[in-house]
């Protein structure tokens, strides 16, 4: 988890959710490093009646297939940013999928 705090105007917050994707996946190297997050992997939602936007990227390290889960919630005052790597398994898939209200259910993550 990652926390900032910050002054942001409400109007601007769904736009600054926004462009934590594509900065995430510049740090993590970007595509030419295997990591990817498919546009049908972001969604945006409410999370603790805050507005958030979650995730899931897509990579390799040192030959095994990765997922990470990525939520940010952002109000005017604060970011936070939460994060989950973890092995894929064979299919690709995950085997726990994390829910934006707290609960853990078997099954894909695509």
């Amino acid at each position: 988890m990652w926390m900032n705090n910050r002054k942001l105007r409400p109007e601007n917050i769904p736009e600054n959710l926004t462009s934590q994707i594509p900065l995430k996946i510049q740090r993590r190297g970007g595509p030419a490093a295997g990591y990817t997050i498919p546009e049908n992997g972001i969604r945006k939602l409410q999370i603790g009646g805050e507005q958030a936007i979650r995730a899931t990227a897509w990579y390799s390290d040192r030959g095994m297939k990765m997922v990470e889960l990525l939520a940010w919630i952002s109000t005017e005052h604060d970011i936070a940013h939460f994060y989950a790597i973890m092995p894929a398994d064979t299919n690709g898939y995950t085997t726990t999928r994390l829910r934006s209200d707290g609960d853990e259910r078997s099954g894909s993550l695509m």
